[in-house]
């Protein structure tokens, strides 16, 4: 699994996952501020996402609707004016595309953002879990494939609860851990991810 698109995938939908806002705000100035952007333009671009795809079905549902008038106006002799469907089609063309310019622009911002905060970070490690239990102060978890345990600083470990399908198809354990460098400050911080 790419991790690095976990993490990008996990900063798109922030809002819904405030204990990495915590975590990466707390490395740096630069990314408490990236973060404070990022969480409601990631908002509002899911909402102009599913808003752009209801314009899209609006859009066609006109143009098919126009198609079926102005045929109806040839062969029948209906009394609409061919114009009433010409503006119709215009107006949700022009909706459409302005919502879709939005959500570009929105995009692009983020992306920004995103690459300003990952730049920051170092992905060195992920490996897949299939139990983990807690003593003294650490976290061990017994690691797929191996017959060993990884003991981590509770301290330094932060759990992300995830839905199943964003950890994708090729997911087989019970969770993930990331072990991820800060740049600047070599902190390392560990980001446990599991299903909800």
């Amino acid at each position: 699994m790419d991790t690095k698109q976990l993490l990008k995938l996990l900063l798109e939908s922030l809002y819904k996952y405030p204990i990495l806002q915590q975590t990466l705000s707390n490395n740096s100035e630069n990314n408490k501020k990236s973060l404070a952007s990022l969480k409601p333009l990631s908002y509002a671009f899911n909402k102009i996402k599913a808003l752009s795809a209801k314009t899209l079905i609006f859009a066609l549902v006109v143009y098919a609707w126009s198609l079926l008038v102005l045929i109806s106006i040839g062969l029948f002799s209906l009394r609409i004016s061919p114009y009433f469907s010409f503006y119709l089609i215009l107006f949700s063309s022009l909706l459409f595309l302005l919502i879709w310019i939005v959500q570009t622009l929105l995009y692009g911002i983020m992306f920004i953002l995103e690459r300003r905060i990952l730049k920051d970070f170092k992905v060195y490690k992920t490996e897949e879990y299939i139990s983990n239990y807690i003593s003294d102060g650490e976290k061990h978890f017994n690691i797929l494939n191996k017959k060993e345990y990884k003991d981590i600083p509770e301290n330094l470990l932060n759990l992300i609860k995830m839905d199943d399908r964003i950890l994708s198809s090729d997911f087989q354990s019970k969770g993930l851990i990331t072990e991820i460098v800060n740049v600047n400050s070599n902190n390392i911080i560990y980001l446990q991810f599991e299903p909800k």
